[in-house]
């Protein structure tokens, strides 16, 4: 038996030791899982309602920016 088979051997007992210890695995519950799945949903629809409202924000100013720019320059009314 060579030195890294008897280092494998008491890792693996270690390991094993570890493992079935009297002390609880950690790790989700059911729960957690359930909880952690809705946080990330509420997280992702949150921000896809600010990317669209940022988007139409943009879009309005801009869109009212060169409505206003293209009639002063053509000296004509806004319409308002």
């Amino acid at each position: 038996m060579t030195s890294t088979d008897t280092d494998d051997g008491a890792l693996r007992a270690a390991l094993h030791d570890y493992v079935t210890g009297g002390e609880p695995p950690l790790g989700l519950t059911s729960a957690g899982a359930v909880t952690a799945g809705r946080r990330a949903a509420r997280r992702r629809r949150t921000l896809q309602v600010l990317a669209a409202a940022t988007y139409k924000k943009a879009h309005t100013t801009a869109h009212t920016a060169t409505t206003m720019s293209t009639c002063l320059t053509r000296g004509r009314s806004l319409g308002r």
